[in-house]
């Protein structure tokens, strides 16, 4: 990103609310991705059938529903604390933007 910071009201303030607002939206992507790789684990599992007439099919079959649940499970825990990193930076956007608002106003000479 080649967008130069700007002084907002606040007096040595430089912010860059574009890179913010880019890096948010990334963050904001990448949750997504994590998200669909997470929803791509079957939550069922697979039947003991599909390993023939094996004496341990059932077993087989049990560790394949463990592993996907626990891949489904850390892809919607990284979704979700990607998702909270989104909102953090959401909210620092919008406490520059109410500071650097209120200190214009603090500026502004009443008549």
């Amino acid at each position: 990103m080649t967008a130069e910071p700007r002084e907002g009201h606040v007096t040595g303030l430089l912010i860059n609310t574009e890179v913010l607002d880019h890096c948010r939206q990334a963050v904001a992507a990448e949750a997504g991705h994590l998200g669909g790789a997470g929803d791509m684990f079957p939550s069922g599992g697979c039947p003991a059938s599909i390993f023939g007439r094996l004496g341990a099919a059932a077993a087989m079959s049990g560790a394949v529903a463990a592993v996907d649940g626990r891949m489904r499970s850390e892809f919607d825990a990284a979704e979700r604390l990607l998702r909270d990193v989104e909102r953090a930076i959401g909210a620092v956007e919008a406490s520059v933007r109410d500071v650097d608002g209120e200190s214009a106003r603090g500026l502004t000479v009443a008549v």
